[in-house]
């Protein structure tokens, strides 16, 4: 599946998770940074699904990836140094394209599973209780 095709199916997706938990990423006027971080993660997990479509690389691993940055940000904020502050908090930014990446991945690669499932919901727990 080609950029655009993965894109757009990333919009309709993600257009579908927000309308049931009541949010819009549309809306520019309530919440600016939102739609703007929405953009940005679907813009560049759809990029890089793009590629990694072809690899051996599987949607768990990617989940894995997320939870390990989430685990490394966490530590990096802890340490008390404001450069590892800084990039902890720069991980922590990023690595929500990883959670961004591992469903759209399942979804073109026909990869999806009950253990993602379970895996992406451990990953956003590690990612929580990582930035506390």
């Amino acid at each position: 599946m080609n950029y655009l095709k993965i894109r757009k199916l990333h919009y309709k997706t993600q257009r579908e998770k927000h309308i049931k938990i009541n949010a819009d990423f549309d809306d520019w006027l309530f919440s600016p940074y939102h739609c703007l971080k929405v953009r940005f993660f679907i813009e560049w997990s759809a990029l890089l699904v793009s590629f990694l479509q072809f690899t051996p690389i599987t949607p768990n691993f990617i989940t894995l990836l997320f939870a390990l940055s989430a685990i490394i940000g966490g530590l990096f904020l802890a340490s008390g140094e404001s450069i590892l502050i800084f990039y902890g908090v720069l991980i922590f930014f990023f690595n929500g394209i990883f959670d961004w990446m591992d469903g759209i991945l399942a979804r073109i690669t026909k990869k999806t599973s009950e253990l993602g499932d379970i895996l992406d919901t451990w990953g956003g727990v590690v990612g929580s209780f990582s930035f506390s």
